[in-house]
């Protein structure tokens, strides 16, 4: 397998993967976690879908782009762009985020956001990978942020009943 059908069939099972996740993460919200439209837990469970929304997005357009490298770059750094902003801004207001571990996924999102966009930029291969190949690295990693989320929202304890 060449290094570009490699590629496809990776971002065909992160679309696959990323959307079937989306799913079950608004399931899950609607029926464990009842206090997700709470105006306090609702930007941060519209941050974790986004980081399922937009990898899953972006493998399908890579894999819908084929060989042509213009559009799978445009829509990488149309998609880096918006998470970047978005995670910026949820960074932003959610200054005094209450453990170390959320503080680091909170500022990891958005270097990884500003990578997918500069990766998209790489004209040649880099240690024998093509770009498309060093942006699947970089949009794995954002969907392993968007999975350590749904790790720690599961973990976490819930508020007593009143």
């Amino acid at each position: 397998m060449g290094d570009a059908q490699a590629a496809m069939a990776f971002y065909q099972l992160l679309a696959s993967v990323s959307f079937t996740l989306l799913g079950l993460w608004f399931t899950a919200l609607n029926l464990a976690h009842a206090d997700w439209r709470h105006p306090g837990r609702h930007r941060e469970r519209l941050h974790v879908a986004l980081l399922f929304l937009l990898p899953g997005t972006l493998g399908l357009t890579s894999v819908l782009a084929g060989s042509n490298p213009i559009a799978w770059r445009v829509v990488f750094v149309l998609g880096g762009v918006i998470g970047l902003g978005e995670s910026l801004v949820f960074l932003i207001r959610r200054r005094g985020l209450p453990g170390a571990g959320e503080r680091v996924l909170a500022v990891l999102a958005p270097v990884l956001y500003a990578l997918v966009v500069a990766t998209a930029f790489v004209p040649t291969p880099v240690a024998g990978l093509v770009p498309l190949q060093i942006e699947g690295f970089v949009v794995a990693a954002v969907f392993l942020v968007g999975l350590t989320h749904v790790w720690r929202a599961f973990a976490e304890r819930p508020a007593p009943a009143t």
